[in-house]
């Protein structure tokens, strides 16, 4: 190794040696991630809307990391939430209900009229919408209750919580912060132990592990404390939640498998980039069919490409029925 070589190693292995540290340390106990919550929010199961009789599916649409009105110096965003609102409005007795994994206004900006807009489409098309808690959406010092009573204000659902669709259970749950804190953790196993649902799934924004080889999700994006994936996974496998999505890492379309009936999928971003005029990233949303008569989830994976729609790949996922 020459003089110049070492140079640039040397710190960078002390970097990655102090980045890996971080990761495996306790940091649930930094911050009350449930603070504005006097008790558990888990237990308060909302319903979403109730499956048709003799209706053995449940349909919905999921996307992430919208980020309106992201502008950068030497890149551009492409908004593709029209597209998104064109292949609702075209498909729109096919969806049961919408999901968004965070990050839909870049700056957090709760009045933005970009956001109002895109809530309104929703309102206004008798749209039932259900979204988690992104990192940008605080970035306005904005607080959850405000961003709740936003949603709350279209007739919406957000943002920590259970809800319910027929005889599935959606947990929405808060990692803005890159952790989830050991009240929600608490709370979360709480609500698991006594939900009776036949199928629960659960949804957030940071990516809990959806980390592969030299992948910088898992250290630089994903959830900041070891032990706390480990307790997710282990509350799942318990209690049969079958698959985690999250969003946060853009590129994304990450699928992890933890065991047979344990899932976390990690979405790529719903708008398009492009950097130094030569790096293009199309967008992407998820349509997905939960079969009781087979006990899976169908997710087929759509991508936005300078505003042409295309299916990309369709896969499926086990449920743990809780029925059996």
């Amino acid at each position: 190794m020459n003089r110049r070589t070492s140079k640039f190693l040397i710190p960078f292995l002390m970097l990655s040696a102090l980045l890996m540290t971080l990761s495996s340390c306790r940091l649930d106990i930094m911050t009350d991630i449930m603070d504005g919550y006097d008790s558990n929010p888990f237990l308060d199961r909302k319903m979403l809307g109730s499956t048709r009789q003799g209706d053995d599916e449940i349909t919905f649409l999921l996307f992430s990391d919208a980020h309106l009105n992201r502008k950068d110096e030497d890149s551009w965003a492409e908004d593709n939430t029209p597209y998104l609102e064109d292949f609702l409005l075209d498909n729109i007795d096919d969806y049961d209900f919408v999901i968004s994994l965070g990050d839909i206004e870049d700056a957090g900006d709760i009045n933005a009229p970009e956001l109002h807009e895109f809530l309104k489409f929703f309102e206004d098309n008798g749209i039932t919408y259900l979204s988690a808690l992104g990192n940008h959406e605080l970035q306005s010092f904005h607080e959850r209750s405000e961003w709740n009573a936003l949603y709350e204000s279209y007739g919406l659902f957000g943002t920590v919580g259970c809800y319910t669709y027929g005889d599935l259970s959606i947990y929405v749950t808060d990692s803005t912060k890159r952790i989830y804190g050991r009240q929600q953790l608490s709370w979360l196993e709480e609500a698991f132990a006594c939900d009776s649902s036949r199928y629960k799934i659960m949804i957030t924004h940071v990516n809990t592990y959806s980390g592969g080889t030299f992948d910088s999700s898992l250290l630089f994006f994903g959830t900041a404390d070891i032990a706390e994936r480990n307790e997710i996974y282990r509350m799942m496998t318990k209690y049969g939640v079958s698959v985690l999505f999250n969003g946060h890492f853009h590129t994304g379309n990450i699928r992890s498998n933890h065991s047979t009936y344990v899932s976390e999928f990690n979405a790529a971003a719903l708008h398009s980039r492009e950097l130094i005029k030569s790096w293009y990233t199309p967008g992407y949303f998820y349509t997905c069919t939960i079969d009781s008569s087979a006990s899976q989830l169908i997710m087929d994976t759509w991508k936005i490409e300078r505003g042409k729609i295309t299916e990309e790949k369709s896969e499926s996922f086990a449920l743990r029925d809780g029925m059996n």
